[in-house]
C-alpha cells in the first residue's frame, strides 16, 4: 500500500520518474503488475483531468485578460 501512494503521488510531480520507479519496484518483487499499473493510470488521469479543469476554470473567469503570455499566446493560436 505505501508504494501505491507513493506512485500515485508522484505521478503528480514527474511521471516519468513515477513510471520508472514503478518499474524497478517490479523488478525487485515489491509490487506486482495490477497495483503498479492502477496507481500510475489514476495518478496521471487525475492529474491530466485536474489541469483541464484547473483550464476551464481559469477560461472561464476570465483569467487570461490578466496575463500577457496568455494574450501573446492566443492571438498566435488565431
Amino acid at each position: 500500500m505505501t508504494y501505491f501512494i507513493s506512485i500515485f503521488l508522484g505521478t503528480f510531480v514527474l511521471e516519468d520518474l513515477a513510471l520508472a520507479s514503478s518499474l524497478a519496484l517490479m523488478a525487485e518483487n515489491k509490487i506486482d503488475f495490477q497495483t503498479a499499473f492502477l496507481a500510475c493510470f489514476l495518478g496521471i488521469g487525475i492529474g491530466d483531468l485536474g489541469l483541464y479543469f484547473v483550464g476551464y476554470v481559469a477560461s472561464k473567469f476570465g483569467l487570461e485578460k490578466h496575463f500577457k503570455f496568455f494574450k501573446k499566446h492566443r492571438a498566435t493560436l488565431s
